[in-house]
């Protein structure tokens, strides 16, 4: 911000100019949040944190260069997130790219597996996935078919499911 003589500039947002009478608006009452970010939220029998923790780029080599090399720092970052009070995981069995599809998911519950942290922490995660519908799969019971194949063996070796609903 230029400075002329009868303006002198505190920061961006704030100048007093002496030629000037400067009123300010009634300070409004602030709202608290809906929640704390360290608390959980409820969704029926679930307690999950306010932000979740997407897997997207895990096994996406195309977009994201994901390199097998990267698990143990995945594992690491898994690690940290959950310690600090993330429980929801966001996956699908579509996150990965070509030989690697489903990827996500694996390394996944391979992490919740090798969890060294407190067993209460790790029986507290929670996993959102979806089915990709891909053309092919668009076809009269492919919903079905995929939740009756299930998840990888690894994924659900390491959770629990629960139903909303």
């Amino acid at each position: 911000m230029a400075l002329t003589s009868s303006t002198v500039s505190f920061s961006c947002c704030f100048s007093y100019s002496a030629s000037k009478d400067i009123s300010f608006p009634p300070i409004k009452s602030l709202k608290l949040p809906l929640f704390w970010p360290w608390q959980k939220v409820k969704m029926g029998p679930l307690s999950v944190s306010p932000m979740g923790f997407g897997t997207w780029a895990w096994g996406n080599q195309f977009l994201w260069g994901y390199q097998e090399s990267m698990d143990t720092e995945l594992q690491q970052t898994f690690n940290l997130a959950v310690e600090n009070g993330i429980n929801l995981f966001d996956t699908a069995d579509s996150y990965g790219t070509g030989r690697l599809n489903g990827k996500s998911e694996k390394l996944l519950g391979k992490f919740i597996q090798e969890f060294e942290g407190e067993k209460r922490l790790q029986d507290d995660i929670v996993i959102a996935t979806k089915f990709a519908a891909y053309p092919w799969r668009l076809t009269p019971g492919a919903v079905c078919e995929s939740l009756q194949n299930g998840f990888p063996g690894v994924l659900l070796i390491g959770c629990r499911s629960t139903k909303l609903g």
